[in-house]
């Protein structure tokens, strides 16, 4: 049944690519096509899911909430990016700035943690005592609280990136920093002992360059290609160290955890989908900003919780973590609500191509995109975070409004 995945992605995928070729949303079903190969690998090659557990029920329900939040954001992915007026330089540099300089807080921050994770020759010892809470003290200050917003800039920094290579080619040191600030994922990811990080910076990149592949003449490429040489071998050996580390002496070794990784959300899916049809928090755990803070609740090990033959700490993709948290019927709420906004937002609002827009499109489309294992930005820091973003591009686009009439 877990085919059924397979053809709908694929059925998106080629519907998508034939009619735009490579764009944000080609690269978007891309991943979840794959994660549905990998699924199947899983089922049927090794045997590590029991086939008698996958849910048709589940699997129809998942694809309908998947296809709900998914679809305005396919349809504003395949945009043309000269169709968006951007602020001018004088009044976008301030939001640049603030990316920059969170960012390199964040690297910072985490740098003296990198000692730490590193001292260990085994990396998978690290992440255990990350996990107990037992690594290293964690310091609240500003710096720290700055850096945590700073971690979730890295896919802005990597977009600007792009977007001052091509439109403000003479700005090199900013192009610069927007690179290394982009870093901040990565860093921030690797004082855990974990490697999403690197995992996600790879997505920022390939979803920035769909965006302006086709503005990207043939020097910029070029230099690129060569930043992201210079950067790329020293990431993919830490990432090939930390999961050689973390799961080379698990039974299947390295190839079969790496599938894992890539396919375990969809069969979990239909595994949580009896056993929590009525959720467990309505809203409180993924949600938190929307209750006093008495009401929250945040679920570190849910085998604690609740009982399980499995890890109930696994990926079921974002909507998972919506159907674990809010139950059936408000999950499909949810999406039904979201579906409605989003797409009347991105398709029939005016102005059609406006930069808000295209702020807010990157916001839910990293949710989407690092959604398919599973819902990331539940931390009132983070929802602060992009809260205040939206209010930026607000005021930039006010601005430049103005500015453009001024003149």
């Amino acid at each position: 049944m877990l085919i059924l995945y397979l053809l709908f992605f694929s059925f998106l995928f080629f519907l998508n690519y034939r009619k735009h070729g490579f764009t944000p949303s080609t690269f978007i079903i891309s991943i979840y096509l794959l994660s549905s190969v990998m699924s199947l690998l899983l089922l049927y090659y090794y045997q590590i899911f029991d086939e008698e557990r996958i849910s048709l029920i589940a699997i129809i329900f998942h694809i309908i909430c998947l296809y709900l939040f998914l679809s305005p954001i396919i349809y504003f992915g395949n945009i043309n990016i000269n169709e968006i007026k951007f602020p001018p330089y004088r009044i976008l540099r301030y939001l640049i700035w603030t990316i920059i300089l969170l960012s390199l807080i964040s690297i910072v921050v985490s740098w003296s943690k990198l000692k730490i994770v590193f001292a260990f020759e085994e990396i998978s010892e690290a992440r255990r005592l990350y996990n107990a809470r037992e690594l290293y003290d964690e310091d609240r200050n500003i710096y720290t609280y700055l850096g945590a917003i700073g971690h979730h800039l890295s896919i802005f920094a990597m977009f600007f990136f792009f977007y001052f290579i091509i439109f403000y080619p003479q700005k090199k040191i900013i192009q610069l920093l927007l690179f290394i600030s982009s870093f901040a994922i990565v860093f921030s990811n690797l004082s855990t002992a974990g490697r999403d990080g690197i995992v996600r910076w790879g997505f920022f990149m390939i979803f920035a360059f769909s965006i302006f592949k086709k503005n990207i003449s043939a020097r910029a490429k070029k230099y690129i290609y060569t930043l992201s040489l210079i950067a790329g071998i020293p990431i993919v050996s830490i990432f090939v160290i930390i999961t050689q580390s973390r799961f080379g002496e698990r039974n299947g070794g390295v190839l079969q955890s790496i599938a894992s990784y890539i396919g375990q959300s969809f069969p979990i899916f239909s595994y949580n989908f009896n056993q929590f049809m009525d959720g467990t928090a309505g809203g409180r755990i993924n949600f938190p900003f929307l209750f006093p803070i008495s009401q929250r609740r945040s679920l570190n090990n849910l085998n604690d919780y609740f009982y399980a033959d499995y890890n109930l700490n696994t990926f079921s993709t974002f909507v998972g973590s919506f159907y674990f948290d809010l139950g059936l019927l408000k999950t499909l709420l949810f999406a039904l609500f979201f579906y409605f906004i989003f797409t009347y937002y991105y398709k029939f609002h005016k102005p059609r191509a406006s930069f808000v827009k295209m702020m807010s499109f990157i916001i839910l489309y990293q949710i989407m995109l690092l959604g398919i294992f599973y819902y990331m930005f539940y931390s009132t820091t983070v929802t602060n975070t992009l809260l205040l973003l939206i209010a930026i591009a607000v005021f930039l686009q006010y601005k430049s409004a103005n500015y453009r009439y001024s003149l």
